[in-house]
């Protein structure tokens, strides 16, 4: 039998729908260069740039190098710089998902890690890098000096250890219609397969 019917809406084209950040004034400072691992990007000044045609894939409970240079027109400036990266695919940066934060601010290319937190699910989600003039960002501002990007992320499942192989494998009360098979357990595994 068929079940009651259920109605829902579909999301608006384009998924997920997030805050907007970006910064009015890009004429002095703006994001030059973002390196996560082996991806690169460069790019010249503007307040906000959409880049999520561009994806980062990162394995969850795996540390990455990060280096993010500003870029400036003439003086250099300080700068503060916040990485977020939506987990959990809700479309919204929260407090946990801040994955970068150095803490100060700087005029030249700041570096670190970031790292998925393991056990994050396997998905496809967006990161934000900002660059914020003289003071701490959140990620759904709009400020005066400044550059925000989004990039897209395919999240890939960490790899647990693995079990340890059984042993003693022992064979005993053998039958034409079975036997019994014991072994020691093994290290990290919840069950077996007997094949």
């Amino acid at each position: 039998a068929y079940s009651s019917v259920a109605s829902f809406t579909t999301l608006a084209s384009g998924g997920t729908s997030y805050c907007e950040s970006k910064g009015n004034n890009y004429s002095y400072e703006w994001i030059a260069k973002v390196v996560i691992g082996s991806f690169t990007n460069s790019s010249s000044a503007a307040g906000y740039t959409d880049f999520t045609n561009k994806t980062i894939t990162m394995t969850a409970g795996t540390a990455y190098s990060i280096a993010l240079t500003p870029g400036f027109a003439s003086s250099t400036y300080n700068e503060y710089w916040k990485i977020w990266v939506d987990l959990n695919g809700n479309g919204v940066f929260d407090s946990n998902e801040l994955l970068f934060d150095p803490g100060s601010m700087s005029k030249t290319t700041v570096t670190g890690t970031i790292t998925i937190p393991a056990g994050t699910a396997a998905r496809t989600t967006r990161m934000r890098v900002s660059m914020k003039y003289n003071a701490a960002q959140t990620a759904c501002e709009t400020f005066s000096y400044g550059e925000v990007e989004d990039y897209t992320v395919q999240i890939v499942a960490g790899s647990a250890n693995p079990p340890a192989t059984p042993t003693g494998l022992n064979v005993s009360s053998i039958t034409t219609s079975g036997a019994t098979l014991s072994w020691n357990a093994a290290t990290g595994a919840t069950s077996y397969d007997v094949q």
